[in-house]
Formats: structure tokens, C-alpha cells, sequence
């Protein structure tokens, strides 16, 4: 045998190699990336977008900074269901709309998709910030544009 043993010396690196990485998982400022759950695309036939945005219509039909809210949001995730179904890839529904730039040929209708995505975004992370019922009418309408543009209604 050597004048050496090994087995102390393995067993305290082993040990200060779990004391390492245990110390690594608890900085608070350590980041982390967050793993979103991966989602299947659902798939919806033309009729059920049909449906969909005809529910959306029927909330936004009703008096209320709620319910205009709520449609904005409907569409909006009715546009991103569309997107993902058309096949553009994107962690994000801002990135598969970027992606979808080159499919849309009217400058217009892409660039009314954006102001009513980013309409949403305000709803949804701006303290206090609020639509009146015109103007999310005006978005909604941009919405169902797209939307016929992606020939889904």
C-alpha cells in the first residue's frame, strides 16, 4: 500500500464539491431561468375562431372598463392561438408577431396588430392605466383584421 490514503482526502472533496453547489443554489441573487411549461398548439377550425371571436364581440357589446378589458385580452390571446397555429415560432407572442412580419403584406394591418398587442401590455403591467370603450373598439377591430388576414375568420 502507498504511505497515502486516498479515502479521507475523496471524501473531503466530495464534500466540499456538495457544500459548493448547495451554497450556489441558495444565492438569492443567483439567476435562475425559469422553465416555461411547454404547450401543445391547439389547433381551432375556422368555425370555432369564428365563435371564439364572437363571444369576444359579445363582452365588448357590454358597458364596462372591465368587460372592454377582457375583450383585449380575448383577442389577443385568440391572435396569438392564430399565430401559433400558422406556425410561427417565438418564446413570446411579441416574438411570433415579429416573426410574422414577412407573412404580412400589408404594412397596416401588421403595424394595427402591434398598437392593439401593445395596448394589451399597458392593460396588463401598467399600474391604473385604463381604455375607454372607443378606442378599445378601435383595437378590436385591428384584431379581427389580423385575424382575417390570417384567414382564420
Amino acid at each position: 500500500m502507498s504511505e497515502f490514503d486516498f479515502g479521507p482526502l475523496l471524501l473531503v472533496l466530495i464534500l466540499a464539491g456538495l457544500v459548493v453547489w448547495f451554497w450556489s443554489k441558495r444565492q438569492p441573487g443567483a439567476k435562475r431561468k425559469k422553465r416555461r411549461p411547454t404547450s401543445t398548439v391547439q389547433r381551432f377550425s375556422n368555425a370555432e375562431f369564428a365563435e371564439h371571436w364572437q363571444r369576444i364581440e359579445g363582452i365588448m357589446a357590454q358597458p364596462g372598463l372591465e368587460q372592454t378589458k377582457s375583450a383585449i385580452f380575448e383577442a389577443d390571446k385568440l391572435l396569438d392561438t392564430a399565430l401559433r397555429q400558422s406556425g410561427f415560432k417565438g418564446e413570446t407572442m411579441g416574438e411570433r408577431l415579429k416573426n410574422a412580419r414577412q407573412h404580412f403584406g400589408n404594412n397596416a394591418i401588421y403595424q394595427g396588430l402591434w398598437e392593439a398587442h401593445k395596448l394589451r401590455n399597458a392593460l396588463a403591467h401598467e399600474v391604473g392605466f385604463d381604455v375607454s370603450k372607443m378606442v378599445g373598439q378601435q383595437h378590436l377591430h385591428q384584431f379581427k383584421a389580423g385575424l382575417q388576414y390570417l384567414k382564420v375568420l
